[in-house]
């Protein structure tokens, strides 16, 4: 081997690095966000039931006064 040889097997195996890098640098922004999204998901549904649960219990209530008053 000469040492053009040797210098593009030292600069191909850089950039096939590099490119792995990315590669699991890209993965892992995309399991992140992917964790994100579901942890906000999971969140505004729980905030939903909460206000539903709330809102029930408010018409409850007015039901009640309702009764009570007639």
């Amino acid at each position: 081997m000469n040492w053009v040889q040797i210098i593009i097997i030292i600069i191909s195996g850089a950039v096939l690095f590099s490119l792995l890098v990315a590669l699991i640098k890209g993965i892992y922004l995309s399991v992140r966000n992917v964790t994100r999204i579901f942890i906000l998901n999971g969140i505004k549904l729980c905030l939903k039931f909460i206000i539903l649960i709330i809102l029930e219990l408010d018409v409850h209530t007015v039901e009640r006064r309702n009764s009570i008053d007639v």
